[in-house]
């Protein structure tokens, strides 16, 4: 088992972390036997996924980029589950059945060339490539309500070479569909049904500049890209907590 200190939870952006949200967070672990692993992603499941109710699920890489599921207690424990292969990215939790079964994670992985996969993930240890996505895939976030596209979507930001960021529906059936430019550097999505202050059923994104300096966004599907203020240096990784 694994300990990592809160500070540096802090770091990770646990502390905006939510059911069925994608993040991409980036902090550098080191284990018991001093092995360093970078957390590249990281959700909160309410429900007993197999492992306990109300724990955080995370992806570490190691060095040669090979990507574990681990659990994250707010008692300080964090624990390796097993391997899920090479380069995931970025991950969400849906309840819903999508075609694949319920209370699956789904997770983007990408090849050496930077293409990238759908995958789902089940606490048994069953980690399944169901279709590819495109290239250069960064976030993901699950929503149940129709949006203007349909219910039960993933929502996904791929960049281009630029940087420029577009967001995609995903649906299981393997449809991946362009929606509309978002800017520039746009690394993580999570989806509010409730009004934070902005409007009810809305996405929020983190980007950055080129000094790294982030800011949240609100992104309606009606094709609204709203820069509401900024959040400090190098942020990745947000979710909103859904109640259970």
């Amino acid at each position: 088992m694994k300990t990592i200190g809160f500070a540096l939870l802090g770091l990770v952006g646990l502390a905006a972390v939510g059911v069925g949200c994608g993040v991409q967070p980036e902090v550098t672990d080191v284990d018991d036997t001093g092995h360093s692993e970078s957390v590249s992603s990281s959700l909160v499941a309410s429900v007993d996924l197999g492992y306990g109710p109300n724990l955080f699920y995370a992806l570490a890489d190691n060095a040669a980029g090979f990507s574990t599921l681990d659990t994250i207690s707010t008692s300080g424990a964090v624990t390796a589950r097993f391997g899920v292969g090479n380069r995931f990215a970025a991950m969400t939790f849906a309840p819903d059945n999508l075609g694949y079964g319920t209370n699956l994670l789904y997770a983007i992985s990408n090849d050496t060339s930077g293409f990238s996969s759908l995958n789902t993930i089940s606490t048994s240890g069953a980690v399944v490539r169901r279709f590819g996505l495109g290239s250069r895939f960064r976030a993901i976030a699950y929503a149940a309500a129709d949006l203007g596209y349909g219910p039960r979507l993933l929502y996904a930001i791929a960049q281009d070479s630029a940087g420029f960021s577009t967001l995609y529906t995903i649906s299981t059936s393997g449809a991946v569909t362009a929606r509309f430019g978002l800017g520039l550097r746009f690394n993580s999505l999570a989806f509010s049904p409730a009004s934070l202050g902005y409007g009810a059923n809305l996405l929020y994104g983190l980007s950055q500049n080129t000094t790294g300096f982030t800011s949240i966004s609100t992104i309606s599907t009606g094709g609204s890209v709203v820069s509401r203020f900024g959040v400090g240096q190098k942020v990745h990784g947000l979710v909103f907590p859904l109640s259970n």
